[in-house]
């Protein structure tokens, strides 16, 4: 027959009992008449069979019991985590196969033993500690130890500790971090491979933890600004302090989109404050290297190149190049610089004031226009001289020589003009020519003359 999970009240039990019995029961009465003693037969007869309904759901009760107790037995036994259970002295009372295998021993060898025992000498101070806080505080405790050693893999373990109730020993779960581990020193291996690389290259590795607000500088930056290798408290305002006041604005916003993700890298090149006091112009490339559940970054790795060397030749050349203009504007000849296409790269100060008084459309220096175009206004209606001076810029662009001449006139009314031009050649990577139309006019006067 079957039967509820939970045991019959007591009013059922007794119905059931009844009905098991099939005898009726006599209503109670004054002495014991045959009728009373009969019933007092039926009363003892239905409470045998409530035993024996009862003993049923017992026996039902204690084999669900000894299921769910193996199933447990196996979930402990077998978990991939260690679990070890001590006493108040200190001494394991029980553990699973997984902390028996973690501990190197058989598990009926470990019973009994003192829990920090089981531990290599080295970790059995840590082990203690983590034991005596744990009482002390009734408050779980955390730490990683190192098992194994001589014939025996080393490995990493990770420990929670929590005390029993009203000191009565203590509950441990040893979780095993070896793979994890192996794998950070990995990453830790060949993190600082790119930082010697980039350290031997002349770039200064430096790494932002937000989380614990560290800033560690590699070796040649630590130097460079004169700063202890490990920097606490690196907020923005303690990074601010290192750089020109007039780059921060602009350096604070890349920062801050590179850190919320607007930016996958930052890049900035800005003045920092050297050992020495002395601002140094210095690259800086960097990028977040670990974000939390939320997105935030807690991480940033970057470099940091000195850089005022090319700084100070880009403002040489720069320098150098405003000469160059001067001087190309104060020559005396119309000048222009061509590209490989015949097109107008740059012209002087006196082709432009010329080209604008002789109502020439461009008024953007003439850059970008063929330079054919150009030879309209200086050969007016002469399309020989035109064409004679398109064929000798091609050859010298062509390289077919070096240098071009041509001497003609320009009419423009009843005004004669002569000119001379010349087309040299530009030595370099891209194919250039520089182009000069010289007035003869004056000269041509006086020989006639």
């Amino acid at each position: 027959m079957g039967y509820k999970v939970n045991p019959p009240s007591t009013e059922e039990l007794r119905k059931m009992a009844v009905q098991r019995l099939g005898a009726p029961i006599a209503p109670d009465g004054k002495g014991l008449t045959t009728e009373q003693a009969i019933r007092l037969l039926e009363e003892l007869a239905i409470s045998k069979i409530e035993v024996e309904i009862q003993n049923v759901y017992l026996q039902e009760t204690c084999a669900r019991l000894d299921l769910a107790l193996n199933e447990t037995s196996d979930l402990y036994d077998f978990a991939p985590a260690g679990f070890v259970s001590s006493d108040a002295s200190g001494k394991i009372s029980k553990l699973n196969l997984a902390a028996a295998h973690l501990l190197g021993s058989e598990r009926n060898t470990l019973m009994g033993t003192a829990l920090a025992q089981c531990f290599a000498a080295d970790q059995r101070g840590r082990i203690q500690a983590l034991l005596q806080r744990a009482s002390e505080s009734g408050e779980d405790q955390h730490g990683d130890v190192l098992l194994g050693g001589g014939s025996r893999p080393l490995r990493h373990v990770q420990l929670s500790l929590s005390p029993l109730y009203a000191v009565q020993g203590h509950h441990m779960v040893m979780t095993d971090i070896t793979a994890r581990r192996l794998q950070e020193d990995a990453l830790r291996t060949s993190e600082q491979g790119w930082k010697s690389v980039l350290e031997a290259a002349g770039n200064g590795v430096w790494e932002w933890d937000l989380q614990s607000r560290t800033l560690h500088l590699g070796a040649a930056l630590a130097q460079l600004y004169g700063m202890p290798a490990e920097h606490t408290g690196s907020t923005l305002d303690s990074w601010r302090a290192r750089v020109h006041p007039e780059d921060w604005p602009a350096l604070r916003d890349k920062i801050q989109s590179c850190l919320h993700g607007q930016e996958a890298r930052l890049r900035s090149e800005h003045r920092a404050l050297g050992r020495d006091g002395v601002w140094l112009w210095v690259a800086c490339c960097a990028a977040v290297a670990g974000r939390d559940e939320d997105g935030r970054a807690i991480r940033l790795l970057g470099s940091d190149t000195h850089i005022s060397s090319r700084k100070r030749m880009e403002e040489d050349l720069l320098e150098v190049g405003s000469i160059q203009r001067a001087v190309f504007d104060l020559l005396p000849q119309y000048l222009a610089v061509l590209d490989a296409n015949g097109r107008v790269l740059r012209t002087n100060a006196l082709w432009n004031a010329y080209a604008l008084s002789s109502g020439h459309p461009y008024r953007n220096g003439l850059a970008r226009i063929a330079y054919a175009d150009l030879l309209d206004v200086v050969t007016g209606a002469q399309p020989q001289a035109k064409r004679a001076a398109l064929a000798g810029i091609a050859d010298v662009l062509a390289s077919k020589v070096p240098s071009f001449q041509l001497e003609h006139s320009f009419a423009l009314g009843t005004d004669q003009r002569w000119f001379i031009m010349q087309v040299m050649a530009v030595q370099g990577v891209h194919a250039r020519a520089v182009v000069s139309h010289q007035d003869v006019t004056r000269i041509k006067g006086q020989t006639a003359a």
